[in-house]
Parts: structure tokens; sequence; C-alpha cells
């Protein structure tokens, strides 16, 4: 029976349960925490343990899991060795086909869950990940052998200058008309600002600090978890992003930036900057440099460019005035908001 002097964690959120871990893995757990790359459990009569989920047939995770015990203990003392029950050490989830590896871990410690309602975020993370599946391209469970032209640098330059041209295009066509009215003054009060922002970060991501920056700190994501299942997980202070396959820190950077535009609205700036900073200083490196990265990327997802775009193509026929007024004291928002917000976090 599980100690209901602790939080119950909702196992099904990550796709395990406590009855899996009583009938196949031995252990009737009393407490269950997420540790950084797996969970840390406690069983009825207090024996400690760690489990990790794997995947058998690669044979190449299982050096990474001993590689986030180094991680975990630099020494490995406190994790003794392999958990066995009934003869095996891996255990199968019939229902959701994945396995497991648990070590004992007698005199780990796990600090429980600070004051932070995950709750409150937790929603917004979901409805980030289900709302940034165009870029993430679909890739929830992408593997860098075959999906390596996910890392490749170039699609920014390709947004950027897609985005310019449009800007150029729209301006002939307006310059055409006979007579302005008011998406075309708005676009001519914002074009300047577009395009300055537009090269300004389009140098950074033709630079040689960026092309650095992504080659240093490839490989650097944790091991559990996916994309697209509630991988963020807040605790000690810290929070910790989890992904079982390998993957460079600049991806981790874009999915950031579009949390952030949710953010900007929809979220304490404050609580959401101990976030991002607690969540960056999980990684190798200058924290200044991932927030260089993480400002360019919000820059370069300006929604501002996406809506003049639709405006001058499908939807130019469609708006109507009170939409543009709305849209107007918008966009004004947006741009004081985000300018805020970056203003905010870069004072570390």
């Amino acid at each position: 029976m599980i100690n209901p002097n602790f939080c119950i964690l909702n196992l099904n959120e990550y796709n395990l349960s406590y009855d899996f871990l009583k009938i196949v893995v031995g252990i009737d757990v009393s407490e269950c925490y997420p540790y950084k790359n797996g969970f840390f459990m406690v069983d009825q009569n207090g024996n400690k343990y760690l489990l990790f989920k794997i995947f058998k047939e690669d044979v190449g995770k299982y050096i990474q899991i001993f590689e986030v015990l180094k991680n975990i203990n630099s020494s490995n003392k406190l994790i003794q060795d392999m958990y066995c029950f009934n003869g095996k050490k891996y255990f199968t989830d019939n229902i959701t086909n994945e396995d497991y590896i648990v070590f004992n871990y007698p005199n780990g410690e796990h600090n429980k869950w600070n004051d932070f309602d995950f709750n409150l975020i937790k929603e917004i993370l979901i409805d980030f990940y289900n709302a940034s599946r165009d870029i993430l391209k679909d890739y929830y469970n992408f593997n860098l052998k075959e999906d390596v032209k996910l890392l490749t640098i170039g699609d920014e330059i390709k947004y950027i200058d897609n985005h310019l041209l449009n800007i150029q295009n729209i301006e002939m066509f307006i310059l055409y008309k006979h007579r302005k009215n008011k998406i075309d003054n708005l676009f001519l009060e914002n074009k300047i600002y577009m395009e300055d922002e537009l090269i300004k970060i389009r140098e950074f991501f033709t630079s040689y600090k960026f092309k650095n920056y992504v080659s240093d700190y490839k490989n650097i994501r944790f091991i559990n978890g996916n994309l697209s299942n509630k991988s963020f997980v807040f605790n000690d202070g810290k929070c910790y992003m989890a992904n079982f396959y390998n993957a460079s820190i600049d991806l981790f950077v874009k999915d950031i930036a579009v949390l952030s535009e949710k953010v900007i609205f929809n979220f304490n700036i404050d609580r959401f900057k101990t976030f991002l900073i607690d969540f960056l200083n999980n990684f190798e490196g200058d924290i200044k440099e991932h927030l260089e990265v993480l400002f360019n990327y919000i820059k370069l997802n300006n929604r501002m460019f996406k809506w003049f775009d639709n405006q001058y193509k499908d939807d130019y026929h469609n708006s109507n005035n009170s939409d543009l007024d709305n849209k107007m004291q918008e966009i004004s928002d947006y741009k004081q908001k985000r300018n805020y917000f970056i203003n905010k976090v870069s004072f570390t």
C-alpha cells in the first residue's frame, strides 16, 4: 500500500503503473518520485531503488544509462548493483511494451518535492508540445542516427530568407495599390522593425559562434521519456527535461522558445524565469550562451512575420476593421511583452 503521507505520483502519465511495479518488478512501492533520468522508489520495508526505461534491442543505450549513473554519483558508491526479481534483471510491461531496469540504491536520498505546484504549468507544457508539431516536424521519438537533418544548420536561414522575401513582396504590393487600408499601414509601420530583427538574427545563425555552440553541446539530453509525453519534471528546486534519444541542446532551446511565446501572454514571467534558469543550468556551458541562442529563436518565431504573411495571402479580403483593431493592439502588446521578457531573463 502506498504511503498516504506522501503525494501519490500518477504513474499513468509516465506509462507506468504501481501494479506493474508490484507484480512484475516485485517492488511494493511506498514512495515514488521522478528522479532526473528515471524514478526513485522506496518500498514498504524502506528499501530504495532507481528505475530506468531502456530499449533492449539497442545495446548502445546501456552504455548511456551507466553514464547517467555516473552523473548521479561520480563514484557510484550509492548504487550497489542491478536489482533482480525471479531471476530477471530486465522487466517488460506487456501493456505498454516498454522495458525497464532497476538498481539497488540503499543509501540514496531523495529530497521531497519543493513548493511548486506542477499543475499550474503542466497544461501549458502539454499544450506547448501539442501545438509545436510543425516546428518539431512530427518527430517525437526521433533517433539521431536516422534524423540527423533535424540538427542541420540551415533551416533557420531558410526561414529568415523567406520572411525577408515576403516582406519585400508585400511592400511592392502595397506600393502598387491606389489606396492603403489598415493592414497596409500596420505593415509599413512595422516593416523596418521586422527587417532589422531578421537581419540581426541572420547574422547570429550564420556566425561561427552559433555553429560552435551546436557542435559543443550535442548529445546533452537526459535519458527517459520523449518529447510528446510530459517530459518536464520539477524537483528539488530544479527542473529536468528528459528524453530517451540523443539530441542537441539547440533543439531544446527551440522548444523553449516556442513555450516562451505562450508564457509571454499566459504565465507569470517571474515564475517562468526561475523555471528557465533552473532548466538551462542543468546543461554544460555558460548559461549566457544558452540564453543568447534562446533569444534568437524567440525572435525567429516572431508571430508578426507569419501573421502578415497570412494576411496578404489567404486572409487579406476576409478581415474586418474590428479584427484589425484587435490585431493592432495585440501586436503592440506582443512587442512590449516580448522585449520585457527578454530583458527580464537577461538579468540573471
